[in-house]
């Protein structure tokens, strides 16, 4: 038997599909009733006829599997009914796990308890539709647990079933309704009353509006009149309103006493409806549903009112042309109906054509939206001017795209155009481009917090541009809605910081990008720094900076006199906290402790700010003296330091973020106001002895050469000839793309692609890149891969496809057949006459997900082998489990055992 189900449905489905209507479904299920219990409940492809012999046959362990099936239930609505008609525990244990939504309503729920065949194994003591059971302990049960929650009509419905079968003197549970000693008839007639009109109406004004379908049947004059009376509360007017049977006098009266709750509830709105007056909340709700009803439009414009519930939702053209000919691009007109739109009483036709009514309202901006979006282009742009900023905002965030909007936002000296704009979710990645080239840092913060805002121009704006305050502050609270390329190019280093932790940059060449261009931005110091830092990932678990990254950054680092470590806290008066780059004496000499007061006193700082630690720094032979300062414009000429900028004061030069640096041979001086925060620029590294124990000295030479080398590496590794020469390489597929965060030079690899065409390996890997042309999507799909297992090469060296298939090793589920089918190189009808074991060929085209192409071929082979003797198919769903060979011999097999 088989364990999964696609298999053996496929088999069913195709010769139900090569028979016709003429296949004996009844005979089917009944033979093979133990195969079906995973189907009826897994399978969503199941035809009516089907359905029917399930429901005919009455199995209760098939009635309770299909109960479960949502998706097959949702596809032949009158099931769910049918089955609740069959009394069946099993569906009513599903009905009663799944019954408080919309599928297994109350309704429904009371038609399977009422013929329930026997008592569930567990009792729906919580349910108060049980009270219907044919089983006193059931009805015992809910009138014990819920019977507060029970209307009048339920307990006594609960009451009549304990007496009917457990005779009329039976102790009843307490606080339930008084009901009479007597004959059961007279219980019966109280039931019958409770359960008609009067019981309706009576609970419909308590609150069980959802009680109302188990009556069939109303008294509808009778529930006229009670409306008449006393109008019934929103729910119940709505519940009333939305039957079928339902009189069109008495549902317009329940429109008028509810006009918001019953509107969207109707079958249709009546014009009578849309055009009553009702109260402006409840205007909005009628004119939406008129709308979406597609309600005559000259009956929307001229006689339905008032205008601004109408203006908000209606899309007409009719609307259009009066607006063009009443309004135009004329300012003073469109002033006059903006102050009038949200209090007029009137059409819009009237509004329009200028009719008298209330000078001035509120609450018309939705209203004046929809004018303007069905006023023209050119209408609009000469309006922007004359409208405020709330309008502009909900105007290009919420109108229909014009193109010219973006020429004009970013021309108009208006700032709220372009924030507008920015702000638009659906703003395409060229015009979002086109913004972001003002530098404007609000533009620019509201870009970037879109989510169809390109990868490349997020890193852009993360890269140095001029960014809102109040977005960073936003941004470094996020914890997801990062990519990768984000923290690349990165100028804010607490920013970079939070992001890295966040999302992960993988492979080498991004990270050394990413290091680099923090060398670059903020000296040597900071890369230490970030490598001491060791970011603790808070979405992944991969180290945020691989470690052979890291070991080549070290190394440079090292050379250039650089040694990321804990720093410790500053000496009083030494300079900065913990963490800040040590300078002006605040730095340790190679081997030596650092001395408060390394300084010999405020002022001792020369101008050129080269400072000299006590007796670390030797010129000519001679010994400097503790402390001592050199002078102006002198640096250490033997593996010297060269400091660009000045030392801020004496103590130590503060940098946000920097760590101490040890075995420097000379002061790091970084250039930059103290305490400012900014970034650290300026940094440049002249010749530097090697670090404490490196022994040695690099020039400067040495380390410039070193950065430059790396970053050639990465510019190659990034060109568009290097992403070529990857995707020309050998080894190229998905896993390799994968390593490796890049931003693709699509267009230049598309242009070489048309010139020498990639190699099939590359088409295959790229198609599933962000953002791939469809050219190459294209290109990559249906074609052999020969690199990818030893049966794709086989076949694309020519082996017949027979062959392949029928080899003992082939297992059609290492995805190798899908790429043949798609290929072509092997058709389904290959597959199922040599491909074994049939089992798993069918599991392979059968269900929702299966092979549509393979299950037409089944369809085929199977109206050409087999002899539509049900009993021979059923035996092929008995024995594909175990059957060694294709699917072809399985059904020529069965037929003919069947037959003998």
């Amino acid at each position: 038997m088989f364990e999964k189900t696609a298999g053996p449905w496929a088999l069913m489905e195709a010769a139900a599909a090569g028979s016709g209507p003429a296949f004996d479904w009844a005979r089917l299920v009944s033979g093979s009733r133990d195969l079906l219990h995973r189907i009826v409940h897994a399978q969503h492809r199941l035809p009516g006829p089907f359905l029917d012999a399930v429901l005919a046959l009455g199995d209760e362990q098939l009635l309770g599997g299909l109960a479960q099936n949502a998706d097959a239930l949702a596809a032949h609505p009158g099931v769910r009914e049918r089955l609740a008609r069959t009394g069946s525990p099993a569906v009513a244990g599903v009905a009663q796990l799944r019954g408080y939504g919309p599928s297994w309503d109350v309704r429904l729920r009371r038609i399977v308890y009422a013929r329930l065949s026997r008592e569930p194994v567990n009792r729906p003591s919580l349910d108060r539709a049980a009270v219907v059971a044919p089983h006193p302990a059931v009805a015992r049960a809910v009138l014990n647990t819920v019977r507060e929650r029970l209307t009048t009509a339920e307990q006594l419905r609960g009451i009549l079933t304990l007496r009917r079968y457990e005779g009329p003197d039976t102790p009843l549970p307490l606080g339930l309704v008084p009901v009479p000693d007597g004959p059961i008839a007279d219980l019966e007639a109280l039931v019958a009353q409770a359960e008609g009109t009067a019981g309706a109406i009576a609970e419909l004004r308590c609150g069980f509006a959802d009680n109302l379908p188990l009556r069939e049947e109303l008294d509808w004059p009778a529930v006229a009149a009670a409306q008449a009376e006393s109008p019934f509360p929103a729910a119940a007017a709505a519940a009333l309103a939305g039957r079928v049977d339902c009189p069109e006098e008495l549902r317009f009266a329940l429109f008028l006493a509810a006009p918001a709750a019953v509107a969207p509830a109707v079958p249709r709105l009546t014009e009578a409806m849309a055009l009553a007056a009702v109260p402006r909340p409840a205007a909005r709700v009628v004119a939406k549903r008129a709308v979406a009803d597609g309600l005559d439009p000259q009956l929307l414009l001229e006689r339905m009112r008032p205008c601004a519930a109408v203006l908000e939702f209606a899309r007409l053209d009719a609307l259009a042309t009066l607006v063009d000919i009443h309004l135009g691009a004329d300012p003073q007109r469109w002033q006059r109906v903006r102050v009038r739109v949200g209090a007029f009483p009137g059409t819009v036709a009237e509004l329009l054509g200028g009719a008298p009514g209330p000078g001035r309202g509120t609450g018309g901006r939705p209203a004046l939206l929809g004018l303007l979006n069905h006023a023209t282009t050119e209408a609009q742009l000469a309006l922007l001017a004359h409208l405020d900023d709330q309008t502009v905002q909900e105007l290009f965030t919420r109108g229909d795209w014009r193109p010219e909007w973006v020429e004009r936002a970013v021309t108009d000296p208006r700032p709220a155009l372009r924030l507008a704009l920015a702000a638009r979710p659906s703003l395409d990645a060229r015009c979002a481009e086109r913004l972001a080239t003002l530098g404007d840092p609000a533009v620019n913060g509201r870009l970037f917090r879109r989510t169809g805002t390109p990868h490349r121009l997020r890193m852009e704006l993360l890269d140095g541009r001029p960014f809102d305050p109040a977005v960073r502050a936003e941004l470094l609270t996020r914890t997801a809605g990062w990519h990768a390329t984000d923290p690349l190019d990165c100028a804010d280093v607490e920013l970079q910081r939070h992001i890295l932790r966040h999302v992960r940059v993988r492979g080498k060449t991004a990270q050394l990008r990413l290091l680099l261009n923090l060398w670059h931005r903020h000296g040597p110091a900071a890369v230490a720094d970030l490598l001491a830092a060791n970011l603790q990932p808070a979405t992944f678990s991969a180290a945020v900076i691989a470690a052979p990254v890291r070991t080549r950054i070290t190394k440079l680092l090292h050379a250039a006199g650089f040694t990321a470590r804990p720093a410790k806290p500053a000496a009083a008066g030494a300079g900065e906290p913990t963490g800040a780059v040590e300078a002006a004496g605040a730095v340790e000499s190679a081997g030596a402790m650092e001395r408060a007061g390394a300084v010999e006193a405020a002022g001792a700082v020369e101008p050129a700010g080269a400072v000299q630690r006590a007796g670390a720094v030797q010129r000519a032979g001679a010994v400097q003296r503790a402390g001592a300062v050199e002078s102006a414009g002198a640096v250490e000429r033997a593996g010297a330091v060269e400091a660009v900028g000045a030392v801020e004061s004496a103590g130590g030069v503060e940098a946000a973020d920097a760590v101490e640096l040890v075995g420097v041979s000379g002061a790091a001086v970084v250039g930059g106001a103290a305490g400012a925060g900014g970034p650290v620029r300026g940094v440049r590294v002249g010749g530097l002895r090697g670090a404490a124990g490196g022994g040695g000295s690099v020039p400067a030479w040495g380390v410039a050469s070193a950065v430059a080398a790396l970053e050639a590496e990465v510019a190659a590794a990034e060109s568009v000839d290097g992403q070529l020469a990857l995707l020309r390489s050998d080894g190229v597929d998905r896993d390799t793309l994968g390593r490796e965060t890049r931003l693709w030079h699509w267009d230049a690899i598309l242009a070489a692609h048309r010139r020498e065409p990639l190699p099939g390996r590359a088409l295959v890997a790229v198609r599933d890149q962000r953002g791939c042309p469809e050219e190459l999507v294209a290109a990559g799909t249906g074609i052999l891969q020969p690199w990818a297992s030893e049966v794709d090469a086989e076949l694309a060296a020519g082996r017949p496809a027979a062959e392949v298939l029928a080899a003992p090793r082939t297992v059609p589920y290492d995805g190798w057949l899908w790429r043949a089918t798609e290929a072509g190189a092997v058709t389904w009808d290959e597959v199922l006459r040599h491909a074994r074991p049939a089992a798993r060929v069918l599991e392979l085209i059968g269900g929702d997900s299966g092979a549509a192409a393979g299950r037409a071929a089944l369809a085929g082979l199977t109206g050409e082998l087999w002899d539509g003797n049900v009993d021979a198919l059923v035996l092929a769903v008995r024995m594909a489990a175990d059957f060694p060979g294709p699917v072809a011999d399985l059904l020529q097999v069965a037929t003919a055992a069947a037959a003998a």
